[in-house]
């Protein structure tokens, strides 16, 4: 492929037509810039050394489902790209104030922030790149709602692969753990670290052979490390082909940064795993044990579908099952069923809350309807019905919704 006439010229890289009209050469010059683009100097070897990191990225980028303009490295500064419309939006998400933030706002550099910020940038270089929202995108026809959408979504999607790495590891585990409450279905953890009480922040180590994610509190002078889910403790807060290692590794880390826990809740270790006893053996020589109250946990098989779920049921449940149906169809009532990946899960959780808003535990404050257990359940329906893993049924009765069941298949 060879460079024909130059398309445009940025602050380092240059864009060169080629003879298909639907490629470009991008060239990644030596050029250095500071202030927007204000100050350019010559850096030997620069040009090179962006094109083959970018090449690397975008190649990464791409093994993740993300789509991008990279083609192929054509020579050791150049890059064959598809040629795209682009749309003059930078997206920034940062989870520690670092950089511009801290002018604009006034912060201190490496204030943690939970959950992280998202900011849309207006790309120009002329105009310093100005800080725009939502609104201007769609009255200057940068974008369309959609888009908008589609950028928030790509811009963490990387981010939320991690965490597809720790579902992966999850579910390789003995079965004995709940991999679906340990999932990553659930969204992030920023969010999920202050559903539940104590609130804190997320405490997260992961390396090649397993992860971590605790939530960091501080009460009463002491450090404590809880569960993310911290309400039901069915979720395991370590995923390891080797449990007793990993907790093994992340305490010796945290002793020598003279962070260990002075409080450690473990869950979603059943009493009868093998991991049980060797972590609490291990743990007697640092911590005073205590057992928490066991929770129990039911799970009903869906193999055969809904013949083979009722064949595995008692003949009295069967009996009481078609009762319930045959009033249930006297009274009018109607399920109706709800999967895929095209849902529009928006509108589908205003049911939900609707609904919520009128039982008893809307009434108390309790339930979906409150704030953190609300929008944590909004972001996990999304991640959901991505993954085409939402099931949520609704019960009508002259087309009004009285009830819903709503659940997940990993």
């Amino acid at each position: 492929m060879k460079k024909i006439e130059l398309l445009s010229s940025g602050k380092a890289k240059s864009l060169y037509t080629t003879e298909n009209s639907d490629q470009l050469i991008m060239e990644y010059r030596d050029d250095t810039s500071a202030f927007d683009g204000k100050k350019i100097e010559k850096l030997a070897g620069k040009g090179t050394v962006n094109n083959r990191f970018n090449a690397h990225v975008m190649q990464q980028i791409e093994k993740s489902g993300i789509p991008t303009h990279f083609i192929d490295e054509v020579s050791e500064n150049e890059s064959l790209v598809r040629k795209l419309e682009m749309v003059p939006i930078e997206c920034v998400v940062r989870n520690i104030t670092a950089g511009s933030i801290c002018k604009r706002l006034g912060l201190e550099e490496g204030m943690e922030l939970n959950p992280p910020t998202f900011e849309f940038f207006y790309k120009d270089d002329e105009l310093g790149d100005p800080m725009v929202n939502e609104f201007h995108i769609i009255s200057f026809n940068w974008g369309t709602e959609e888009d908008i959408e589609e950028m928030r979504e790509l811009t963490f999607e990387e981010w939320r692969r991690r965490w597809d790495d720790w579902d992966r590891i999850a579910f390789a585990m003995e079965p004995g753990f709940d991999g679906y409450c340990s999932s990553s279905y659930w969204g992030p953890p920023a969010l999920a670290s202050n559903l539940y009480p104590p609130k804190g922040t997320p405490w997260i180590f992961a390396d090649e052979q397993g992860v971590v994610a605790f939530k960091r509190a501080e009460r009463h002078g002491r450090i404590e490390a809880w569960p993310m889910d911290s309400g039901w403790f069915l979720g395991s807060p370590i995923v390891s082909l080797d449990y007793a290692d990993t907790l093994e590794r992340w305490l010796r880390k945290q002793a020598l940064a003279n962070e260990l826990p002075d409080v450690l809740v473990l869950s979603g270790v059943p009493s009868w795993s093998k991991h049980a006893s060797v972590v609490g053996l291990f743990l007697s020589t640092t911590y005073d044990l205590y057992v928490l109250k066991r929770t129990e946990r039911s799970v009903a098989s869906l193999c055969g579908g809904w013949e083979g779920y009722l064949s595995r049921r008692s003949a009295n449940f069967r009996r009481s099952l078609r009762r319930a149906l045959k009033r249930g169809d006297a009274a009018g009532w109607q399920m109706e069923w709800h999967e895929g990946r095209k849902l529009n899960h928006q509108s589908l959780y205003t049911r939900v809350l609707d609904i919520e808003s009128r039982s008893w535990k809307g009434k108390i404050g309790s339930g979906l309807s409150s704030g953190t257990m609300s929008e944590f359940y909004r972001l996990g329906l999304s991640r959901l019905v991505s993954r085409d893993a939402l099931r949520l049924g609704f019960l009508t009765c002259d087309g009004e919704d009285i009830g819903f069941i709503l659940g997940a298949v990993v």
